[in-house]
């Protein structure tokens, strides 16, 4: 239950982020999508242990035999995807380690936010960021951070080149978001059906 009220509102606000923002919003828009993205594949990497235990559990899983098509179905592709060494392995580098660097840790050995601001030291020698304050929380903003953690998720998790142009790093982007919201949109499907099933049942 915890798990499935936490994604739907991480995806809740990355939906409301993704609208058109009022002017003095919008250069938090990138960040924020950002963030609200980092939360639901923070969350799915815990869901997904749930999942884990769930099946290693033989009074639940008797419990499934009971609960819906939809239910049973939705069960099975997680365990797919859990049994599929390529794919899981995917998962645990980008949406794991998102989880324990830039989500509910802040990188605590400061290793990869070096490499990123060595980056764009580098890269980009003369740009600026933008910092503004304001009268609300939400107007208080500093570029920078977005920018380092923007670029820690492209060039160390999805690994895209430096070489790549942004159409490409876009592209490959995309196919991580995808293959990941997939997954939570099945997590999604077993945990509401498998509780209402289980509350019928009761």
């Amino acid at each position: 239950m915890m798990a499935l009220n936490d994604l739907a509102l991480a995806d809740e606000g990355l939906r409301a982020w993704s609208a058109e923002q009022p002017r003095l919003r919008q250069r938090r828009q990138l960040g924020a999508r950002m963030y609200f993205l980092r939360l639901q594949f923070s969350h799915l990497s815990e869901a997904l242990k749930v999942i884990q235990q769930f099946r290693n559990d033989a009074a639940l899983m008797r419990e499934l035999d009971w609960c819906s098509s939809r239910t049973q179905s939705a069960f099975s592709v997680l365990t797919a995807f859990l049994d599929d060494p390529v794919r899981l392995k995917r998962f645990n580098e980008f949406a794991t380690q998102l989880r324990s660097t830039l989500t509910f840790h802040y990188e605590t050995s400061g290793e990869l936010i070096e490499k990123s601001l060595t980056r764009r030291v580098t890269k980009f020698p003369t740009a600026s960021s933008w910092i503004s304050k304001g009268s609300e929380t939400i107007l208080w903003y500093f570029g920078l951070a977005d920018e380092l953690i923007n670029s820690i998720v492209v060039r160390h998790m999805v690994k895209v080149p430096e070489e790549a142009d942004a159409d490409e790093m876009q592209a490959a982007v995309d196919d991580v978001i995808v293959e990941v919201h997939g997954v939570q949109v099945m997590f999604a499907e077993f945990a509401g059906n498998l509780l209402w099933d289980l509350l019928k049942a009761a």
